[in-house]
């Protein structure tokens, strides 16, 4: 030995290390042992740890030596261990070495250096102390550069050399394997069966290091190397000279608890899953992995007595690494991976038994269990969809995996409901692939569980749980239960309240598991009351119809498009996503392009803008950049996916087209040369025809409307050419070709004589053609007021004055006309386009237009036929010709507004009452102050009984209140409400979004102020004095729901006010029920014994029982409360 070495030994106190063991570290000794320790420099200990090694290899009687030299045992472990508390790493490590050689030498056994706290101050200092810092050493970065000039270190700083090592260059790499090749010779030369305290600390000091060392830091394959040693070493202890292999296994794998499970307690919480803690769970992983192919024994021998300890110990440790599992996802989810990778490498009986283990662990009481042992389930059988190995696909465990999963996707928990679904969603794509067809064919047959004991246990390998001594049981969130049975396993409870799992799973052995019954689970998952499980639900439905070669049922595509009009904007979205996705697989699917016109297109005129951005990219993706790349061959574009796609759009969806077309305009994201392609195919010469002309039409309008720019214009000739090729042999296509025109004269685009002709001349020559109708009338006078010009206006103006004056000349006695219907509503429709063309012309003047006698007498003869026995169309007409007259005369107006009113309300034909609000409606914007005591007649309108004049009542009353032309009264909400149990869904939808998307959160406090009042007069209740003013008795028939038959609709209409409050108003709607409905009974002033005051009473307590009603569950709440 080193002579400095020795006589550093010789004057260190004997009794010195036992006060530093127990932690007296002020006493004199042990002050003494720290000066010592600080006087040896690194030469010496290296040279002393070179002497014992050489006399350790050689069998030298160190030990007899030294004590005859006077050293004692002490002496050694004091002076190492002080020096192995060192701040420096080198130093601390060197120590380490040193005292790993002396417990090799010759009599070290004797002599009493295998000493359990000398070995705990070993393993303190490898993994707290020398190897931590080595690590944190290795990761820093290295020093910033100035230039091109590499920057110098400072004097205690540690350097990145290109040698091997981490700090003080490749000498902190030798003393790392020099330790590490110390603790293994150890292990192979030293027995530890008489010592097992040494063989702990051992292990918790190999585990330490390699995990350590498996960090990394900027040395990947360094680190691989010395994590590899360590290792090694660890595999050392599990030889039986160190001990029984039924107590040797579960102390390794038992250190290893913490890092496979993250969580440095070893049990269950937060824990971090960063890059260093992740790589120390794979290096753990693959020690466990060749750890059990080491033990196993040869094909076809059985497996010896220190091989079963072995999996035992693997199978308890798998299982405590699962009931340690932490609460982050992230965490859970490495470790549930690192789970599915382990039983990978190890044999088949393994899995089979750990499915088991996992079926239980999905029956016990705590909800953060049952998502383990979802995730779990799920990551066993995604690695085994990747290649369907025979250790993940044993007997029954890919059967009873999956069953659990279905099992959970209808869990009482939220939470494990949608993580169930989420994982269904990500397996049905794995098992679909190539790899994983076995496994789908595997998953779907019923587990053989025959020849499984009561216990759930096979034959095959007895009971793990012995194996390693239980965690403390933790307690139960709901209702104090414990989740772990006395043996250390999930209790046998369940969330349903079954008496056994085993029971469970022989009984789950007869469910129904094929890929149609999770069609349906999904399918009823998507209609689950929380926010979360619908979208995982969502996802999984989506999955499922990619992976399938059938695609979806027609209840599932029905299931996802309702979910298009779900409340929860999360789920709109993912929604839209889906049925885009669909389609974009499937675009020869009549199906799946149904679903997404009458589903996802109507998002695009969403309230929320992350719905309406969902659905306009998939717009953009299905049908606009398809659209415009069949610009350079229109004949071919028939053949395209879009073709289908445009045939099967509707005239109800058209319109949301055009509006999804101006939004992306605006945005400026319309794909370059869609106008020259929708030109393209609507030419003579394009494949446009039949049905896909109206929505080619109908885009190329919008398009017009925008600011042209380079290829994005649209020509206006082409469409002339349309125009006049279409004439009077097709109206629709001549219309459509109008407004495009319109639009162009509108914006300047048009100019007189700069397309072939006369335009204007053309125009007028084509209104005074027979066939011209009403429409195509309308537009060519616009068209024609557009360009401008003078001496064309009037005489078209007297000539239908003279028309209208004609042919209402005998009609107030003979109720005939002496002109046909068509000519008289050509001319109606042409005078009242001049009358507003005149009105605008004069108010650009800053005048009024004044009431000519023409206009006096056109404003009689319309009058006779809007009220008079004539034909349908001619009345309608006739309103709103009446209409283009009042908006420039207030005098006309005041005059013709109560019969406005009373055909509203009165006329049997459902035109003339949806004109007479459409000029109702107009009047408002232009003579507010007439219409103010006539707006609850429109609001009557929504209860009409064309569910036409109602739905445009409610968009139009909408309108005016959002544009402030009115202001909220008492019969305008009780209109919206009455639209919330409409016989029509799709009345019901509309008046939902306008009341409670745009109308209300203008008006927060309006829905709290007007709820009393509103169950009163619903329940036509006037018992009470507060609430005694009856309803008019228009308004009464109209909004009647009294009677205990009409419950169900009025608590619709509550309720859905209720969840529109936040929490606070909700508190005081309830307040307000129990001091204005129930205290009034109790105090007398209203007699229960009347019929209405009973319905009032029980709707009041039907509501204060109703979810609604609880605090955090409207409007203020978040999606997954």
């Amino acid at each position: 030995m080193d002579a400095t070495f020795r006589e550093a030994l010789l004057t260190a106190p004997d009794e010195g290390f036992s006060l530093w063991a127990t932690g007296d570290r002020a006493s004199p000794e042990c002050e003494q042992l720290v000066a010592i320790a600080e006087s040896l420099p690194l030469p010496t200990l290296v040279a002393a740890h070179a002497a014992l090694a050489s006399a350790a290899s050689a069998a030298e009687p160190v030990w007899r030596e030294l004590g005859a030299a006077g050293v004692t045992v002490g002496a050694f472990l004091g002076v190492t261990s002080s020096l192995m508390a060192s701040s420096d790493a080198d130093v601390a490590a060197t120590a380490a070495a040193i005292y790993l050689a002396g417990a090799r030498c010759a009599g070290a056994v004797p002599f009493g250096v295998l000493n359990p706290m000398a070995a705990f101050e070993l393993s303190k200092a490898v993994r707290t102390e020398a190897f931590t810092r080595l690590r944190g050493a290795e990761a820093a970065p290295p020093a910033k550069s100035a230039g091109r000039k590499r920057a110098k270190p400072a004097a205690n700083e540690d350097c990145d050399s290109d040698e091997e090592g981490g700090f003080g260059g490749s000498a902190r790499a030798e003393t790392r394997a020099l330790v590490a090749r110390e603790l293994v010779l150890l292990l192979e030369q030293v027995p530890l069966r008489a010592h097992s305290e040494v063989l702990a600390q051992l292990v918790a000091a190999l585990v330490g290091a390699a995990v350590s060392s498996a960090h990394g830091g900027r040395r990947a394959a360094r680190a691989g190397k010395a994590c590899g040693g360590h290792f090694e070493a660890l595999s050392l202890c599990l030889r039986p000279e160190h001990g029984e292999p039924g107590a040797t296994a579960p102390l390794v794998m038992r250190s290893l608890l913490p890092h496979l499970s993250l969580s440095p307690s070893g049990g269950s919480g937060s824990a971090a899953a960063g890059k260093e803690a992740i790589a120390a769970q794979a290096a753990c992983v693959d020690f466990v992995v060749s750890a059990a192919a080491a033990a196993a024994p040869a094909e076809g021998s059985p497996a010896d007595e220190a091989a079963r300890s072995l999996l035992l110990s693997i199978q308890a440790l798998l299982q405590r690494v699962a009931l340690a599992a932490p609460d982050r996802a992230e965490p859970r989810a490495a470790v549930c991976g690192s789970v599915a990778r382990l039983l990978r490498g190890l044999p088949p009986a393994v899995t089979s038994r750990y499915s088991r283990f996992v079926w239980r662990l999905a029956h016990v009481a705590k909800v953060g269990a049952r998502t383990v042992a979802v995730e779990i389930a799920a990551a066993i059988l995604e690695l085994g969809a990747e290649g369907c190995d025979a250790a993940l696909a044993a007997e029954d465990a890919p059967q009873t995996l999956w069953r659990l999963l279905l099992l959970r996707a209808s869990d009482k928990a939220p939470g494990v409901r949608a993580k169930a679904v989420g994982c269904l969603s990500s397996l049905i794509a794995a098992l679909h692939t190539p790899a994983g067809a076995r496994l789908l064919a595997l998953v779907q047959q019923p587990p053989a569980l025959a020849a499984a004991s009561p216990g759930g246990a096979t034959p095959a390998l007895p009971s793990p749980l012995d194996a390693m001594p239980p965690p403390p049981p933790r307690r139960d969130s709901e209702g104090g239960r414990s989740s772990i049975g006395s043996a250390g396993t999930p209790a046998a409870a369940t969330p349903g309240g079954d008496a056994s799992p085993s029971a469970s799973l022989v009984s789950a052995a007869k469910m129904e598991a094929s890929l149609a019954s999770v069609a349906s689970l999904l399918q009823s998952r998507c209609a689950d009351e929380r926010p979360a499980v619908r979208r995982a639900a969502l996802g999984a439905i989506e999955a499922y119809g990619l992976a399938s070669s059938d695609g979806l049922s027609p209840a599932a595509l029905a299931a996802v498009e309702e979910r298009c009009r779900d409340a929860s904007p999360l789920i709109r979205k993912q929604a839209a996503k889906c049925l885009a996705a669909l389609l974009a697989a499937r675009p020869s699917s009549p199906a799946e392009r149904r679903a997404w016109i009458d589903g996802s297109l109507p998002l695009c005129r969403d309230s929320e803008a992350s719905v309406t951005d969902a659905a306009l990219d998939s717009l953009e993706e299905l049908l606009l950049r398809p659209l415009a790349a069949a610009e350079k061959k229109p004949s071919e574009a028939a053949s395209l996916p879009l073709w289908p796609l445009l045939e099967d759009l509707s005239a109800a969806a058209i319109p949301t087209l055009q509006h999804a077309l101006g939004v992306l305009a605006a945005r400026g994201r319309t794909p370059p040369a869609l106008a020259r392609s929708v030109q393209a195919l609507l030419s003579p010469s394009g494949a446009g025809c039949g049905a896909v002309r109206p929505p080619l039409w109908a885009m190329l309008l919008q398009l017009a409307q925008q600011k042209p720019k380079g290829r994005e214009a649209v020509d206006a000739a082409a469409v002339l050419r349309c125009w006049r090729k279409a004439g009077a042999a097709d109206p629709a296509e001549a219309a459509a070709a109008l407004r495009v025109l319109l639009c162009l004269a509108r914006r300047g685009a048009l100019e007189e004589g700069e397309l072939e002709g006369e335009l204007k001349g053309e125009l007028l020559s084509r209104l005074q053609q027979p066939d011209c109708d009403t429409e195509t009338a309308a537009l060519l006078v616009q068209i024609c007021c557009a360009l401008g010009g003078d001496g064309w206006a009037e005489p078209l103006r007297r000539a239908c004055a003279e028309t209208i004056n004609a042919a209402a000349v005998l009609f107030p006695h003979t109720h005939s006309l002496t002109t046909s219907t068509r000519d008289v509503q050509r001319a109606l429709v042409v005078y009242g386009e001049l009358s507003l063309e005149e009105e605008d012309a004069a108010a650009s003047a800053g005048s009024r237009a004044s009431v000519s006698a023409s206009t006096k007498a056109v404003v009689a003869a319309a009058t006779e036929f809007a009220h008079g026995e004539c034909d349908p169309a001619l009345s309608a007409t006739a309103f709103v010709t009446l209409g283009k007259l009042c908006m420039g005369s207030a005098a006309l107006a005041k005059k013709l507004l109560p019969m406005f009113v009373r055909e509203l309300s009165t006329s049997p034909q459902w035109a003339v009452r949806n004109n007479a609000l459409v000029v109702l409606f107009d009047l408002v914007k232009a003579h507010t102050a007439l219409l103010d005591r006539h707006v609850g007649s429109l609001g009557l309108a929504v209860s009409d009984a064309s569910p036409v004049v109602r739905h445009q009542a409610i968009l139009l009353l909408t309108q005016l209140l959002l544009e402030d032309y009115v202001k909220w009264r008492p019969s305008l909400l009780r209109a919206f409400c009455r639209s919330l149990v409409d016989a029509e869904p799709t009345l019901r939808a509309a008046g939902r979004a306008c009341l409670f998307d745009m109308l209300l959160p203008r008006s927060p406090h309006l829905a709290l102020a007007s709820f009393v009042p509103l169950l009163f007069q619903l329940n036509g209740c006037t018992a009470l004095p507060a609430h005694a003013t009856p309803l008019p008795r228009d308004e009464k028939e109209a909004l009647d729901l009294s009677g205990a038959e009409q419950q169900r609709p009025r608590l619709q209409i509550l309720r859905a006010l209720l969840s529109s409050m936040g929490d606070e108003q909700r508190l005081q709607a309830t307040a307000k029920l129990c001091h204005e409905v129930l205290a009034p009974v109790l105090d007398g002033q209203m007699e229960l014994s009347a019929a209405a005051v009973h319905a009032v009473v029980s709707d009041s307590l039907r509501l204060l029982a109703c979810k609604e009603a609880k605090v955090g569950s409207g409007a203020g709440a978040s999606a997954d409360e």
